[in-house]
């Protein structure tokens, strides 16, 4: 079992995830920080997704993803936080999904802009339309990954600061609710 935790780029899963970490004892891998790991081993340079993306162009990093999500498939007990658009990748989503837990962080589009601009928008973002574009981006995200969640939780101003607080309770209250599941369903074809 792993715990997958998704959503636009500044929604807040870094910081959840090491949260939940603290408060699971899980180990918490990033995706975006694996693949620059994956790129530096097998090209022998250091670079950060945003250097990765400028140079070799959205398709190429997106592969990139693709190959990450491959590498952190067979992963369990652990917390995996992906990169904004990972899990709208149909085939990074199928191999990050098998046995896993879904949360998806939402936001208020203003809000994920504003964080945004304060840590420097990403190569694809950096154009006239930028804030169109995210958008579409956050709108296809949630449209491919909502309905195969367990705990979709929307992050605002107002709740931003027991938001970590509030997801690990609906975490606990899901994880108890499974093992209850597998317990009875154990005993049931004990019998």
């Amino acid at each position: 079992m792993k715990i997958i935790l998704t959503g636009p780029k500044c929604s807040g899963k870094s910081t959840l995830g090491a949260r939940l970490s603290g408060l699971t004892g899980l180990p918490f891998v990033e995706t975006d920080a694996e693949l620059e790991e994956l790129c530096a081993r097998e090209t022998g340079s250091r670079s950060t997704c945003r250097e990765i993306c400028a140079r070799e162009g959205e398709p190429a990093f997106r592969e990139w993803e693709r190959r990450t999500a491959a590498a952190l498939a067979d992963r369990d007990w652990c917390i995996i936080s992906t990169g904004g658009g990972t899990m709208a990748d149909h085939a990074s989503r199928r191999l990050l999904l098998d046995g896993a837990v879904l949360i998806l962080l939402k936001a208020p589009l203003h809000l994920l802009w504003d964080r945004m601009q304060k840590t420097g928008l990403p190569p694809f973002l950096q154009c006239a339309d930028g804030l169109q574009e995210f958008e579409a981006r956050v709108t296809r995200l949630y449209e491919s990954v909502e309905h195969l969640s367990d705990i979709v939780f929307t992050v605002t101003a107002e709740n931003e600061g027991t938001a970590h607080d509030e997801i690990a309770g609906m975490l606990s209250a899901l994880m108890t609710s499974r093992m209850h599941c597998l317990l009875y369903t154990s005993d049931a074809a004990d019998e």
